[in-house]
């Protein structure tokens, strides 16, 4: 027999969202120390990528990253404005890797600010 769904499931409800661009692009970054056993959000602007508030974003290291160091999630803080948490569940204080970060872009229908025109994105 089926179980019966309750509200206090662990299943999250599905969520039907319409993208109306997406594109990725590279970032050339210098990240800051991480302190130990934490989380750290830094911020990288870069005028011109076109990002927009409400813009999903996923960032992934191109390369080996430092030992102990993971990237938790990524998001758009401001216009042009790459938010990165980076977390640390060491011991110590580590430095996430400097280089090529890898972004990918999704713009949901209902994002809020202007249709993006950076030649990053091809849009």
């Amino acid at each position: 027999a089926r179980a019966a769904w309750r509200a206090d499931n662990l299943w999250p409800p599905v969520c039907h969202l319409n993208v109306v661009k997406g594109g990725g692009f590279s970032l050339s970054l210098t990240p800051s120390p991480v302190n130990t056993i934490t989380t750290a959000a830094q911020n990288f602007a870069s005028t011109g990528i076109g990002l927009a508030l409400g813009d999903m974003v996923s960032v992934a290291f191109n390369g080996a990253q430092t030992a102990g160091v993971g990237v938790l999630d990524a998001y758009v803080s401001a216009a042009d404005q790459l938010t990165i948490r980076f977390v640390n569940p060491t011991a110590a204080s580590v430095t996430p890797a400097a280089g090529t970060y890898l972004v990918s872009v999704q713009r949901p229908s209902t994002s809020t600010g202007s249709n993006a025109t950076s030649p990053l994105l091809s849009w």
